[in-house]
């Protein structure tokens, strides 16, 4: 009896082991901030299911996670709405637990060194001045909640990438037609790398850390660029006609993390990518933007997601249109990939959209009233999150999220 007794006790404690090991705060979960719900929807992407939302009484952008703690980055809206710095969430209360004040600007990136006592937030011009002006990359003392170190990149940088070992940060500075490098070991910028007349937002980071990629974006015609793009002080008018003319054939770039190298890839995939990931075993490119097989090229011309194989930098799948994405995500086994912001409701969507044309006939874009109610009707719209087989682009799930999402993170172990 005694045995029996003794190996029951032991059957109940490797039972609570094993259900410690499977608790719910320490599975799978796919992290959205919702930016004008003020929220962040919790997914279970193995069960393809919501598990909970988190409010956050505030608008939030990107988002890292580290265990139990995600760092959302917020920003100032139009209308006013408060918005301190970055957000310290409690995944496990799935409460917001502290706030590191900040002056952000919207799209503020945020990434978490090795270390885990320091975050990288990547920001553009301050609230209230142009958002052309010069980036910075702000150290941030995590236990002191303070800015330890402050450097500056190029202007309006749309999007960066982190090496996977903490030590080098790459932004893609939109409005400069740059890359800059941040060597984070030493707080400095070590390189800037100029693109010319063209430009990136996106940015993917191999999960080896060895290369970088990004897909320039090409502009419509001569003129039509040389209005609408700054060029640097040593860019001369000649420089500006080859460039336009040629750009088109080299729009992929591949960056070596090492030397910063970079090597031109003639693409015709997609153009004007809004979001970028690469697969887990590092063989893959996945981008989505606008569709070049689109014809005629018009304002309206709908988006692709397509892959490329990156040992011989060819086009591989076209798994089609899915909107206007905020991110791209792929599964730890390279499975599944994560689109969020596909449109939901399509007739809420077509309503915010008829309002806007409407106000636009009595109003400017930029006119307070316009932004007001614009951001009134979109806070309105709820967008979804996609989940796709990567190989045979199968649609397995759509999850409802909050409204206008932007950044998201995966946690899986």
């Amino acid at each position: 009896m005694r045995t029996w007794l003794i190996l029951g006790g032991v059957i109940v404690l490797l039972l609570a082991a094993f259900a410690g090991t499977l608790s719910a705060d320490d599975l799978p979960r796919l992290y959205v901030v919702n930016s004008l719900s003020d929220d962040m929807t919790i997914i279970d992407p193995r069960a393809q299911t919501i598990t909970g939302v988190i409010p956050l009484g505030m608008c939030g952008y990107d988002i890292a996670v580290d265990g139990q703690t995600a760092y959302v980055t917020s920003a100032p809206m139009p209308e006013g709405k408060a918005a301190p710095g970055l957000l310290v969430i409690d995944l496990a209360a799935q409460r917001l637990r502290d706030i590191i004040p900040l002056a952000l600007s919207p799209l503020a990136t945020v990434h978490l060194r090795a270390n885990g006592r320091q975050a990288v937030v990547v920001t553009a011009a301050p609230p209230g001045q142009r958002n052309d002006a010069r980036g910075q990359v702000l150290f941030i003392d995590l236990p002191a909640k303070n800015v330890a170190r402050t450097v500056n990149v190029g202007l309006n940088p749309l999007a960066s990438a982190m090496t996977p070992d903490g030590t080098r940060l790459y932004t893609a500075d939109w409005a400069s037609h740059t890359l800059s490098v941040v060597d984070l070991t030493a707080g400095r910028l070590q390189d800037t790398i100029p693109i010319g007349l063209p430009t990136a937002r996106v940015l993917a980071m191999r999960p080896d850390g060895k290369k970088l990629y990004t897909l320039l974006e090409r502009l419509p015609v001569a003129a039509q660029a040389q209005q609408t793009f700054n060029m640097n002080a040593a860019t001369t008018q000649a420089n500006v006609r080859e460039q336009v003319q040629t750009m088109g054939e080299t729009p992929l770039w591949e960056i070596d993390t090492t030397s910063n190298a970079v090597t031109r890839h003639p693409f015709t995939g997609v153009s004007q990518a809004l979001a970028a990931a690469v697969s887990p075993d590092n063989r893959r490119l996945y981008l989505y933007g606008r569709d070049d097989s689109a014809a005629p090229k018009t304002a309206e011309a709908g988006y692709a997601l397509v892959s490329v194989e990156l040992a011989t930098m060819t086009l591989g799948k076209h798994y089609g249109d899915f909107g206007f994405l905020s991110a791209l995500l792929v599964s730890g086994d390279g499975k599944k990939l994560y689109l969020v912001g596909t449109p939901g409701d399509p007739k809420v969507e077509a309503g915010a959209r008829r309002n806007y044309n409407m106000r636009s006939e009595k109003l400017r874009p930029d006119s307070p009233q316009q932004v007001a109610e614009t951001m009134q009707d979109l806070s309105q719209v709820r967008k979804t999150v996609t989940i796709l087989d990567a190989d045979t682009g199968k649609v397995e799930k759509v999850l409802t999220v909050g409204s206008f999402p932007r950044g998201a993170a995966l946690r899986e172990r």
